[in-house]
């Protein structure tokens, strides 16, 4: 969108009672309801992997892509953000970000999601069969 000066607003202000000084402020006054195109923030929304099956004891990758090389991505399972750890963690490459969960067991089963701002791609783990120490 184009702005033009009469998206501009001015505004007389005096200094002391024997000056009078002329600021001219601009300010640009958007409406939060335009219509103006904003860029989405993943590129894959219609072709990522949204369901992950993998085996217990396994390495399960979510991946998304962004559309801006800064961007940067929070993981949720469940509902609850995620943090690295030994088996879980966060890689950055180029616009690809992905979630790895090592070592697969039954309790990393769920929804994941990989939010940037109000924008969110959803995920679903299953989880076949279980390893357990004899």
């Amino acid at each position: 969108a184009a702005f033009t000066n009469k998206d501009s607003y001015q505004k007389e202000v005096k200094v002391a009672a024997s000056q009078k000084t002329t600021l001219k402020y601009c300010f640009l006054i958007l409406d939060p309801c335009c219509n103006m195109p904003l860029k989405a923030a993943f590129t894959n929304k219609d072709s990522y992997q949204k369901e992950v099956k993998v085996s217990a004891s396994q390495k399960a990758t979510l991946s998304c892509e962004v559309s801006d090389l800064k961007t940067d991505v929070k993981w949720f399972k469940d509902g609850k953000q995620l943090s690295s750890s030994k088996t879980v963690h966060m890689d950055s490459k180029g616009k690809s970000r992905q979630l790895v969960l090592e070592n697969v067991e039954k309790k990393n089963a769920g929804e994941y999601t990989c939010e940037v701002g109000n924008e969110k791609l959803l995920f679903k783990i299953q989880v076949k069969g279980d390893v357990r120490e004899l």
